[in-house]
């Protein structure tokens, strides 16, 4: 994504073909499949991750809080260059019986958020991250 944003004047992609502009920056397909995911059909296209779509086409110099603000997300929607928002967002994972999603925000570190509050982990919730820029 750094390398991605330094080439086009620090903007993010288009949410809505955002996997095929960072394609070219890798150098093969797993950075787009979730490890709990069938192996990847490049034909099909239809990845586990989706792109924040408030940050479409957005200057990363606008967004206040890039450590706080969702950039990519597991999701369910399987689709070729999956975006939304919260209501996207796959709970896929399981952890001490709690459903996590995987979150990349937008500095470049990854974490879990989880669907709802709980003593059992100290993982956020979905909603102590930010979506607008």
């Amino acid at each position: 994504m750094k390398i991605y944003t330094g080439d086009y004047d620090g903007t993010l992609p288009l949410a809505n073909s955002w996997h095929l502009a960072l394609y070219p920056y890798t150098e093969r397909e797993s950075p787009f499949l979730c490890v709990r995911d069938t192996p990847w059909n490049w034909k099909s296209r239809e990845i586990g991750y989706g792109m924040n779509t408030y940050l479409n086409h957005v200057a990363v110099a606008q967004i206040s809080h890039p450590a706080s603000t969702v950039f990519l997300f597991d999701t369910y929607l399987h689709k070729v260059n999956p975006c939304g928002g919260p209501e996207a967002v796959g709970y896929v994972h399981k952890r001490i019986g709690v459903r996590n999603a995987n979150i990349l925000f937008v500095d470049g570190h990854a974490g879990p958020v989880t669907d709802r509050n709980t003593l059992l982990t100290k993982t956020m919730t979905i909603d102590q991250v930010l979506w607008r820029p």
